[in-house]
């Protein structure tokens, strides 16, 4: 069993508001959308879509399969989705990008997300400053099906002695806190620092959750929190947390 240690908020990190992103304008291409999250759902929290046309112009019938890889793979309790799929197929709110503390890109999620989500993304980061370990900062969506991304930058994994979790705890808490403080009710995460960064899986998916049902047992503002794990090992291991 694994001793979680709940880590203090640091809401130092919680930065650009989106009535400024909203000022800016937003594209209004049309996109090829797998899912819809409905806020405020009480039954049917994962709703599909139907054909959508996207940025090439063509027609597609949306399918379970296009956001998840393996039909049978949601999991939900309460206010808390995991989903086996791809995190930049969501039409959500706000998908969470684990980020480095550039926010120009990277590999895994974060160079994903930036491809699906045109160069506009990137332009927008470089106004921003980077971004630190454990802090969140938010940029619309540009042509991801999600309206906002929120970045956050995960801890790289030393051994478990240089405070990791609690800088991992504070990505999720901080993530979910901006959220908030934006409006959005519906957030999807990535299994944050548990690819290059190396954090164990177990550990992580433990904070994860923890961090998350401390926050929603505490905060009313947000309607769901979906987990989308790319792969089956991660979605089972999360599945035990639920």
């Amino acid at each position: 069993m694994f001793v979680f240690l709940f880590a203090r908020a640091s809401h130092r990190s919680i930065t650009t508001r989106l009535d400024a992103i909203e000022r800016r304008g937003r594209g209004d291409a049309k996109r090829n959308v797998r899912f819809r999250i409905v806020s405020k759902s009480t039954s049917a929290d994962l709703e599909s879509v139907g054909p959508q046309t996207n940025r090439r112009g063509t027609s597609r019938r949306n399918t379970l399969a296009g956001i998840v890889r393996v039909r049978k793979k949601v999991k939900s309790l309460g206010k808390i989705d995991i989903v086996c799929g791809d995190i930049t197929n969501l039409e959500i709110d706000v998908i969470v990008n684990a980020a480095n503390t550039t926010l120009l890109g990277g590999g895994g999620i974060d160079g994903a997300i930036h491809r699906a989500a045109g160069p506009e993304l990137l332009a927008e980061c470089r106004t921003l400053g980077g971004c630190q370990p454990g802090e969140a900062k938010i940029t619309r969506g540009y042509h991801l099906p999600a309206r906002f991304v929120i970045h956050t930058v995960g801890p790289i994994w030393h051994g478990g002695k240089h405070e990791e979790a609690e800088t991992l705890a504070n990505c999720y808490r901080n993530s979910l806190q901006l959220a908030v403080e934006n409006g959005i009710k519906t957030v999807a995460f990535p299994a944050i620092s548990c690819g290059a960064y190396g954090y164990p899986i177990q550990a992580a998916a433990q904070i994860a959750m923890n961090t998350t049902r401390e926050f929603l047992a505490t905060n009313d503002k947000i309607d769901k929190v979906i987990f989308v794990l790319w792969g089956e090992e991660f979605y089972e291991v999360w599945r035990q947390f639920l």
